[in-house]
């Protein structure tokens, strides 16, 4: 795990798997620096797999997280299908599946 301190705020930086590492991410460039921010599906994605996160249900999450289910039903729900796919863990992929299958019917 690897900290660094910027003027933004304290970005942690933990290792995932090489097959998800581009996607659902974005590049921003500032005057003075340039880092990488993860979607909200991505950034989901990694808690389950790294920290070993599990939330059985749409509901669960937005109740530890403070989302709106609103915010994740209007979600880039082809980005989290792609998620399920590409993760190594078979956890973070049954878990990311799950959510993907309550959003989409």
């Amino acid at each position: 795990m690897l900290f660094r301190s910027t003027p933004i705020g304290t970005f942690v930086y933990e290792r995932i798997p090489s097959t998800a590492f581009s996607l659902g991410v974005r590049h921003i460039q500032t005057p003075s620096e340039s880092f990488l921010i993860a979607d909200g599906w991505r950034a989901l994605a990694d808690l389950i797999y790294v920290r070993g996160c599990d939330w059985p249900d749409i509901h669960h999450i937005s109740e530890d997280l403070r989302i709106e289910p609103e915010d994740l039903a209007d979600s880039n729900l082809a980005l989290l299908k792609q998620l399920a796919s590409l993760y190594p863990s078979r956890r973070t992929r049954h878990y990311l599946n799950i959510y993907y299958q309550e959003l989409y019917t």
